[in-house]
């Protein structure tokens, strides 16, 4: 009956079952830091418990008649998706076997399974609309603590039930992505003639249940593991990308595996890049290069707030390209798909790379200022070279260069690497000596050099001016999005044929059946709102690491911005979570006073225990010792006051 439990080990084993997909890459969960990461490591404890993918088959209850399954996805798209291969994710311990996860993924033209430069891998994490069951309180079936593995209450069986739909997904990105491949052709990524905009690997798109929580961001970690090891995949070359919730999963993977992806794309983040600042990890994702893309009359987030976040990267020395629509609210997908490099820009990047940190690649000794160069943290070997020599005792993920010269590196996937473990060595990076005493004179400068001379950072965009806007400045318009239609939704289930960009076309949008796009907080929004804060609390399943924001951050408290009355601004976060101690901890910012009543229940929706809180009309911290009679496992603390209703979900993990 377990669900959604972690645990300390997690492993993966080679079967030899037909019909499945078997790989041997495991996690170690690292209970040491503040939100629990998967790490590198790979741990193998036998056969009793693993994951595994089952290719070619959606996991659903759909039938085509009594008792025959469909074992395929539910169309609820307006193109032709069948190249993206079916197929879901298992986890398999003791004599139980679990459904973790559906997924699609794209095969490259004419697939070499011994192309030794190997295929690079992108990996797409959609919005909130495109779901397999619940979008907020909208479900296919049950609530949030139904649970298909215990199907209780038992689905429907129709075979156009849209209950783990595997392929609403596809709406918004698969076809810009189908094109992209196409657009490839039968040519290899490492060759020279690649076409603008074209995309020569493999595309997965996970289909999450409810909500993109930190469970569902590590079950996609899981999946890109389980394919790097199945298929001719480069390790090397794995970017994520995201929409509204998607953006924030990807800030979220990138958290939990730094080690893990090459670059990340996010889009109309809905959330202060996952706290990576508040569970200070910024120094393990500051080697990641991230372009991140905001719409000028976005309301959710706003302007401000993404450039705080974008600020607050290039504060830590993280390589951020901004892109800025003015004109676009919260949809910006369909644009961004549309620049020129959108995934060139991903393919010149290579996990190989060295990160110069701040992009500082000087040495000035008298004023005692060295560069710092990154590999990502995690790995097990490391070795740097000066010049072609391998340098004694340099053995971190990090060096500082104290003289001039050329400078490599490399890490190690394996530990105690032989000559054939090593992977290769990164792009040469040439450091430079800017000494005072080393200076050409002034008078022997030309002036109109020195006029001519261009920002450092303005090779960062590559784009035509104009298109993208500096972080200190503000868009001409900063309104609520009112752009008619900008953010409209496609018709997904229409039967002619649609522009890609699904939610956000404007030539469909009258047709759409679907909530209006992915931000459900917005001013915009054609449905009923959900959300009465418009910052996600009232989302259930949520835990503290998907609290979304608008505003500034970094001043003033988290700069949380909400247009309610006072009296109803009522905000609960839990932390830590996952517990430990089996001791919640609730900081509870409740202005009118009053009291709650709260009610915890376990996956199955029993009540395990009850209670009060005593109202405060200040930011407080309540105690909740009644966690410690509960198991490991996951539960719901829905919180009462009159007809308001909050729910949280907390994790429940001993050491």
């Amino acid at each position: 009956m377990r669900r959604f439990f972690l645990y300390t080990i997690f492993s993966l084993i080679f079967l030899q079952s037909a019909g499945l997909a078997q790989v041997r890459p495991g996690f170690l969960y690292n209970p040491n830091m503040p939100y629990g990461t998967l790490d590198i490591r790979t741990e193998i404890n036998g056969k009793s418990d693993y994951y595994y993918l089952v290719e070619g088959r959606t996991f659903s209850f759909r039938e085509s008649g009594p008792g025959v399954p469909t074992d395929t996805y539910l169309k609820m798209t307006n193109f032709d998706t069948s190249p993206f291969q079916e197929g879901h994710m298992r986890h398999k311990k003791d004599n139980d076997d679990f459904f973790e996860m559906n997924y699609r993924l794209l095969f490259p033209r004419e697939y070499q399974k011994s192309y030794a430069a190997r295929y690079p891998l992108i990996v797409l994490m959609h919005g909130a609309v495109e779901r397999g069951n619940c979008y907020y309180e909208e479900c296919y079936h049950g609530g949030w603590e139904y649970d298909p593995n215990t199907n209780s209450p038992p689905a429907p069986t129709n075979k156009d039930h849209k209950l783990l739909n595997n392929d609403h997904h596809l709406t918004i990105g698969a076809r810009e992505h189908l094109a992209a491949r196409n657009r490839a052709g039968n040519r290899l990524p490492d060759d020279s003639s690649m076409p603008e905009q074209a995309f020569p690997g493999f595309v997965l798109m996970p289909q999450m249940f409810n909500d993109w929580d930190s469970l569902w961001v590590e079950k996609v970690l899981r999946m890109v593991q389980l394919h790097v090891e199945e298929y001719n995949i480069d390790p090397n070359r794995i970017y994520i990308h995201g929409l509204s919730i998607g953006g924030y999963a990807t800030y979220e993977a990138i958290k939990r595996a730094p080690w893990l992806f090459t670059a990340a794309l996010p889009m109309s983040a809905v959330s202060e890049a996952a706290k990576i600042f508040e569970h200070n990890q910024q120094d393990k994702v500051s080697h990641v290069p991230l372009w991140v893309f905001q719409g000028g009359r976005d309301t959710e987030p706003t302007v401000g707030w993404t450039k705080g976040v974008v600020g607050k990267f290039r504060d830590v020395g993280s390589s951020v390209r901004y892109t800025e629509y003015p004109e676009l609210g919260h949809n910006v997908w369909a644009k961004s798909y549309a620049e020129p490099d959108f995934f060139s820009w991903m393919l010149k990047h290579n996990k190989s790379d060295i990160h110069p940190h701040f992009q500082r690649t000087e040495i000035n000794k008298s004023e005692n200022l060295f560069p710092e160069l990154l590999l990502a943290e995690g790995f097990f070997a490391y070795q740097w070279e000066k010049d072609g020599q391998v340098i004694p005792g340099a053995a971190s993920h990090k060096f500082t260069p104290m003289e001039a010269g050329v400078y490599r590196a490399r890490f190690s996937r394996v530990a105690s690497p032989a000559a054939n473990d090593w992977n290769k060595w990164s792009k040469p990076v040439t450091i430079t000596r800017v000494d005072e005493d080393e200076e050409e004179p002034d008078d022997e400068k030309p002036e109109d050099e020195e006029e001519d001379e261009q920002p450092d950072d303005e090779d960062q965009s590559g784009e035509e001016p104009g298109e993208e806007q500096p972080v200190d400045e503000e868009p001409e318009d900063d309104a609520t999005d009112n752009d008619d239609g900008d953010d409209q939704t496609g018709n997904d289930d229409g039967g002619e044929d649609q522009p890609t960009e699904g939610d956000e076309d404007d030539d469909a949008a009258g047709e759409n059946d679907n909530p209006d796009d992915e931000n459900p907080g917005s001013d915009d929004s054609d449905e009923e709102e959900q959300n009465d804060n418009g910052d996600g609390e009232n989302n259930p399943g949520e835990n503290d690491d998907d609290e979304q924001h608008t505003g500034t951050p970094g001043e003033g408290g988290d700069g949380v911005i909400t247009n309610l009355p006072d009296d109803q601004a009522i905000t609960v976060s839990i932390y830590p979570n996952p517990v430990s101690s089996q001791t919640v901890t609730l900081d509870i910012q409740n202005p009118s006073g009053r009291p709650f009543d709260y009610v915890v229940t376990d996956a199955l929706g029993r009540t395990r225990t009850s209670g009060q809180l005593t109202g405060s009309g200040e930011s407080e911290k309540i105690i909740l010792d009644s966690f410690q009679t509960l198991g490991d496992g996951v539960y719901i603390l829905v919180l009462r006051q009159g007809s308001r209703e909050i729910k949280k979900r907390v994790i429940i993990r001993n050491p």
